[in-house]
């Protein structure tokens, strides 16, 4: 069996539709930043990597250097130049010349001839070296255009390699799963390097980014305050705007969201009608109203004027006494003509406006019954709805006919303003009193009441009645200021 929808389904379906919607563009802007941000990323990246190729591309030139400083010396020329015995004969001044190279990072050196013959070592070999030939142009250094007479080898101290270079770049790190430094790039005019071999395991990270954790944490943090906002706001519009109006005042559930869609369709259904209804029968009143007043009006006038006439031209005292008594008649037929129309369509309502036509029947009642008192409060804008100031006026004028056939109160007060706290604007009546109440249901005011509540829920407003033993009795009517359009009896009429 298919199940109905009901208009609490109705709203978690829209909530959810509006969550779905927040997440996606979430989701798209996170993509679309993570995108921005790995880009961002790959780019520091081969920021850092330059970074740590110009390091150790500095602390090689400086090496190459000190390399050069030496070989430009005229004790190592003359000691590369020289043959076996005169290189035995200069050794030890040799060794002198190159222990004046700071050296802390270099641990032995290798000198070979260009026969690949060794002429020289000093200090230790070790796995990480720098090998460089040495080429002249007469006594003069050049390794763009000079002969080529030995090759260098420098032995590295890796762990002081590494302290020279991070001495360079603070940013230079030890790292124990990178690919590190495996040859060593130089930039140097005093020296060619010929081969390198080293393992230095450093690197450069980027800087951690946190901007970017930080923008996914409050992007989901917004989506939730989202979330719980629309969540609320929907709930909020659907029951005002939606549940409310198609509900109110038909109190046929605890919670209105439960009913069937259909049923909240027909409820509807049956208000318009019940305006409908309404309409037509104050159209009608308002035709008969005419009718009365144009035909049997002016035919009780012509009559009245006829008895005046004859009233003068009788011959006897007899017949004027009769026509006196005629006259009388007829005047209380015109008095009640006048009641019956003004019941039909108050006259008064259409040349004074609603707030002195209430002002005009409260001082009505004042005369007819001096001993009760009567206050009026009225606070309420013009050019209000036809069908508003109708409604308004048949309920204040039935309440006072109840109150004055059944309250037995001293005190009547009737107050009619704008409610400006509610949503939309409405208006509020209340006629209030001391007497004794409100009589039962089936009681003599049963028809009165219930035509003021069916006045009241024809223009989706409100009616209750508030009892109280010892203070009396209140009437309460709400009514929207402006009909919506689905109230107009043009909408309902057309299919």
């Amino acid at each position: 069996m298919k199940r109905e929808r009901t208009l609490s389904s109705v709203e978690n379906e829209l909530s959810l539709s509006v969550l779905l919607f927040g997440a996606s563009i979430s989701v798209i802007s996170i993509v679309i930043y993570a995108f921005l941000y790995f880009e961002y990323r790959a780019s520091a990246i081969d920021d850092a990597q330059e970074d740590l190729t110009s390091s150790v591309q500095i602390y090689t030139n400086n090496l190459l250097n000190r390399m050069a400083i030496i070989a430009s010396s005229s004790e190592f020329i003359e000691f590369v130049r020289s043959g076996p015995i005169t290189r035995s004969q200069r050794n030890k001044r040799f060794i002198e010349l190159m222990t004046r190279i700071p050296r802390d990072d270099i641990s032995g050196f290798l000198i070979k001839n260009q026969g690949d013959e060794k002429i020289f070592s000093f200090g230790t070999a070790t796995s990480d070296y720098l090998s460089t030939e040495i080429c002249y142009l007469g006594y003069v250094l050049s390794p763009a255009f000079g002969q080529c007479e030995a090759t260098v080898t420098l032995y590295l101290d890796r762990n002081n390699v590494i302290d020279k270079i991070k001495s360079i770049n603070s940013n230079i790190a030890l790292c124990d799963h990178c690919d590190g430094i495996e040859t060593l790039s130089y930039d140097s005019e005093f020296g060619l390097i010929v081969e390198s071999a080293v393992n230095l395991p450093i690197e450069i990270k980027p800087d951690f980014d946190w901007r970017f954790y930080l923008f996914v944490v409050i992007t989901f943090i917004a989506l939730l305050i989202f979330a719980i906002c629309s969540r609320a706001m929907i709930a909020s519009v659907f029951r005002r705007e939606i549940i409310a109006p198609l509900t109110y005042p038909f109190n046929l559930s605890n919670d209105p969201r439960k009913l069937p869609v259909k049923e909240i369709l027909d409820i509807r259904d049956a208000r318009n009608l019940l305006h409908l209804q309404k309409h037509i029968e104050d159209t009608e009143k308002r035709k008969i109203a005419n009718e009365i007043h144009d035909l049997l009006g002016a035919s009780l006038m012509r009559l009245r004027w006829d008895v005046e006439i004859a009233a003068d031209g009788a011959d006897t005292q007899a017949d004027a006494n009769r026509l006196a008594a005629i006259l009388e008649r007829v005047d209380g037929l015109i008095s009640t003509t006048t009641h019956i129309i003004e019941r039909l369509r108050p006259e008064i309502l259409d040349t004074l406006g609603l707030q002195e036509a209430i002002r005009r029947t409260i001082e009505e009642w004042r005369e007819k019954l001096p001993t009760r008192r009567y206050d009026a409060y009225i606070d309420i804008p013009e050019n209000l709805p036809d069908a508003v100031s109708h409604a308004l006026f048949c309920i204040v004028e039935e309440a006072l006919v109840n109150v004055a056939k059944h309250s037995q109160a001293t005190e009547v007060s009737v107050s009619l303003d704008v409610d400006n706290t509610a949503s939309p604007h409405c208006l509020r009546l209340c006629i209030r009193d001391n007497g004794v109440g409100v009589p039962p249901a089936g009681g003599s005011g049963g028809h009165g009441l219930t035509s003021m509540k069916e006045r009241a829920i024809a223009l989706r407003g409100q009616f209750w009645i508030e009892q109280q033993p010892e203070t009396g009795a209140a009437i309460h009517v709400r009514l929207p200021i402006q009909l919506p359009e689905m109230m107009d009896p043009q909408t309902i009429l057309t299919p």
